[in-house]
Protein backbone atom coordinates (compact mmCIF):
# COMPACT_ATOMS: atom_id res chain seq x y z
CA UNK A 1 0.00 0.00 0.00
CA UNK A 2 1.18 3.47 -1.33
CA UNK A 3 1.10 6.32 0.85
CA UNK A 4 -0.39 9.55 -0.84
CA UNK A 5 1.46 12.93 0.73
CA UNK A 6 1.83 16.47 -0.31
CA UNK A 7 4.61 18.38 1.10
CA UNK A 8 3.72 21.99 2.93
CA UNK A 9 6.83 23.55 3.98
CA UNK A 10 10.58 22.94 3.62
CA UNK A 11 12.72 24.41 5.94
CA UNK A 12 16.38 24.42 5.04
CA UNK A 13 19.20 26.45 6.09
CA UNK A 14 22.57 28.09 4.70
CA UNK A 15 25.83 30.40 6.15
CA UNK A 16 26.67 33.14 4.00
CA UNK A 17 30.75 33.92 4.13
CA UNK A 18 30.02 36.80 5.78
CA UNK A 19 27.83 38.91 8.21
CA UNK A 20 25.14 41.24 6.87
CA UNK A 21 24.74 44.47 7.90
CA UNK A 22 20.60 44.07 8.72
CA UNK A 23 19.29 48.11 8.28
CA UNK A 24 21.93 48.99 5.75
CA UNK A 25 20.47 46.07 3.61
CA UNK A 26 16.60 47.15 4.25
CA UNK A 27 18.02 50.55 2.80
CA UNK A 28 19.83 48.73 -0.37
CA UNK A 29 16.47 46.64 -1.14
CA UNK A 30 13.44 47.98 0.28
CA UNK A 31 11.04 46.59 -1.66
CA UNK A 32 11.74 42.96 -0.81
CA UNK A 33 13.36 43.21 2.34
CA UNK A 34 11.30 43.77 5.89
CA UNK A 35 13.68 44.47 8.79
CA UNK A 36 12.40 45.91 11.94
CA UNK A 37 14.83 47.05 15.04
CA UNK A 38 11.87 46.53 17.19
CA UNK A 39 11.15 42.54 15.86
CA UNK A 40 13.25 40.41 17.69
CA UNK A 41 15.75 42.96 18.81
CA UNK A 42 16.61 43.89 15.02
CA UNK A 43 18.31 40.41 14.74
CA UNK A 44 16.66 39.10 11.92
CA UNK A 45 15.39 40.26 8.24
CA UNK A 46 13.41 38.98 5.98
CA UNK A 47 13.97 38.53 2.16
CA UNK A 48 10.44 38.15 -0.40
CA UNK A 49 10.07 39.04 -3.89
CA UNK A 50 7.60 38.54 -6.09
CA UNK A 51 8.67 35.33 -7.84
CA UNK A 52 9.71 33.31 -4.66
CA UNK A 53 7.08 30.61 -3.14
CA UNK A 54 8.47 31.05 0.23
CA UNK A 55 10.53 33.53 2.15
CA UNK A 56 13.86 33.89 3.95
CA UNK A 57 15.40 34.68 7.42
CA UNK A 58 18.63 36.55 7.23
CA UNK A 59 20.37 37.19 10.64
CA UNK A 60 23.21 39.80 11.17
CA UNK A 61 25.63 36.31 11.42
CA UNK A 62 24.61 35.37 8.13
CA UNK A 63 22.79 32.56 8.75
CA UNK A 64 20.06 32.26 6.72
CA UNK A 65 16.49 30.05 6.56
CA UNK A 66 14.30 29.47 3.83
CA UNK A 67 10.46 28.43 4.61
CA UNK A 68 7.58 28.22 2.85
CA UNK A 69 8.65 26.46 -0.38
CA UNK A 70 7.34 23.15 -0.98
CA UNK A 71 10.12 21.31 -2.42
CA UNK A 72 13.72 20.52 -1.33
CA UNK A 73 14.79 22.32 -4.83
CA UNK A 74 12.92 25.18 -4.82
CA UNK A 75 14.60 26.20 -1.45
CA UNK A 76 17.74 25.25 -1.92
CA UNK A 77 16.78 28.03 -5.22
CA UNK A 78 15.89 30.65 -2.68
CA UNK A 79 18.73 30.39 -0.37
CA UNK A 80 21.20 31.24 -3.75
CA UNK A 81 19.00 34.11 -5.00
CA UNK A 82 19.06 35.35 -1.71
CA UNK A 83 22.57 35.08 -1.67
CA UNK A 84 22.98 36.44 -5.05
CA UNK A 85 20.66 39.54 -3.92
CA UNK A 86 23.19 40.23 -1.04
CA UNK A 87 26.22 40.16 -3.39
CA UNK A 88 27.35 37.48 -1.19
CA UNK A 89 28.50 34.09 -1.67
CA UNK A 90 27.07 31.20 0.41
CA UNK A 91 30.29 29.64 2.85
CA UNK A 92 27.91 26.56 3.35
CA UNK A 93 25.75 24.55 0.90
CA UNK A 94 22.22 24.54 1.45
CA UNK A 95 20.57 22.14 4.20
CA UNK A 96 17.09 20.42 4.66
CA UNK A 97 16.39 20.85 8.47
CA UNK A 98 12.75 19.86 8.38
CA UNK A 99 10.65 18.83 5.82
CA UNK A 100 6.20 19.15 6.69
CA UNK A 101 3.68 16.55 4.35
CA UNK A 102 -0.12 15.95 4.88
CA UNK A 103 -1.54 13.02 4.18
CA UNK A 104 -4.97 11.36 4.37
CA UNK A 105 -5.07 8.12 6.31
CA UNK A 106 -7.28 5.75 4.91
CA UNK A 107 -8.35 4.11 8.13
CA UNK A 108 -8.39 5.65 11.78
CA UNK A 109 -5.57 5.38 13.92
CA UNK A 110 -4.86 5.75 17.57
CA UNK A 111 -2.68 8.92 17.80
CA UNK A 112 -1.71 7.86 21.76
CA UNK A 113 -0.45 4.40 20.15
CA UNK A 114 1.41 5.18 17.06
CA UNK A 115 3.27 7.78 19.61
CA UNK A 116 3.67 5.18 21.90
CA UNK A 117 5.08 2.72 18.95
CA UNK A 118 7.80 5.40 17.73
CA UNK A 119 9.51 6.26 21.65
CA UNK A 120 9.89 2.83 21.52
CA UNK A 121 12.64 2.60 19.42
Amino acid sequence: MTSQYTIVNVVATATLEKPVDLELLRQQLPKHVTWDQDIYGGRVAYYKTEEMEGKVSIFWSGKLISVGTKSVEKAFQELQKTAKALNVKLKTEPKVQNIIATTTLKTEKDIDQIISELTKR
